[in-house]
């Protein structure tokens, strides 16, 4: 019994000594496997090579190495097999988490960042306070300022870069909301969306969603968007639109801070004439 002491002792040479249960668990596994080996046929022996009963005990000594290591790492305390991979959620269960997530942020004001990377280059910025319903687009052509409008406790006020003219009317017809929860939520229940697979989103770990849907007719076009949402809060983070044009359109969820509200403080530019609203027109 000491050479078995000695051989497991040998085969783990740097670890502590294991508690007396695991040693007797340790030996009968050794001596276990050792018999195995005593029993296995012995070949008569090549010149020039060792007897095969050596062979035999070299291949039984690595065997109980692994035996005592896997016996070793089931009864050690504190040890535990490694965990299975998280089951990715399906389909429905993130598009009801991303849903549940926007019913949480109703009191968030949201930014919404849109670009098509077209020859004319439109870009656009919004800002949505979604407990109020105030809501603020600056929209930009080339990089260039070309039109700001507010809505706000029943008036819209718009200022024109280009002609250097404000003025203001009724928000009868008039709405700058652009990608809003409730927008968002109707896309994910209407627009076939599906999970296309987790991934990584500048560095944070993020799902991937998938739509194809066909615009109206008679110039109907397919649309394909994808959309990121975050893997821990479920909410969106980006998407890309792909038909007539590609658009992309970045999300931002901010509280609804002093400072984040001083973006619907709108202040008209200096030197920019008044001017009356054109009148309103029904198709």
């Amino acid at each position: 019994m000491d050479r078995i002491d000695d051989l497991v002792q040998l085969l783990e040479p740097e670890v502590a000594s294991p508690p007396p249960e695991l040693q007797v668990r340790q030996r009968d596994a050794l001596l276990q496997f050792m018999a195995q080996a005593d029993k296995a046929p012995v070949r008569a022996p090549h010149p020039g090579r060792p007897p095969a009963r050596r062979r035999v005990w070299y291949v039984a000594i690595a065997g109980a190495a692994a035996v005592v290591a896997a016996v070793t790492a089931i009864f050690i305390p504190g040890s535990s097999p490694p965990h299975p991979p998280i089951a990715t959620p399906g389909t429905s269960a993130v598009l009801t988490a991303v849903n549940r997530a926007l019913a949480n942020v109703s009191s968030d004001i949201e930014e919404v960042r849109t670009s098509t990377p077209a020859a004319v280059h439109l870009s656009s910025t919004s800002w949505i306070d979604l407990a109020t319903g105030a809501c603020r687009t600056d929209t930009a052509i080339n990089g260039q300022p070309s039109l700001t409008v507010l809505v706000r406790n029943g008036t819209a006020v718009f200022i024109d870069y280009g002609l250097r003219e404000w003025w203001t009317r009724s928000t009868g017809g008039v709405t700058c909301e652009p990608l809003t929860p409730q927008k968002i939520e109707h896309d994910l229940s209407t627009g076939h969306y599906t999970l296309a697979r987790p991934t990584s989103f500048d560095g944070e770990h993020a799902l991937e969603l998938a739509s194809t849907a066909a615009t109206a007719l008679p110039h109907g076009v397919t649309k394909m968007t994808t959309l990121w949402v975050d893997a821990t809060n479920y909410l969106p983070i980006e998407s890309i639109s792909i038909g007539h044009a590609s658009e992309r359109t970045v999300f931002t969820w901010m509280p609804d801070t002093s400072s984040q509200a001083d973006v619907f403080n709108l202040a008209v530019p200096a030197g920019f004439r008044h001017v009356a609203a054109a009148p309103v027109t029904t198709p």
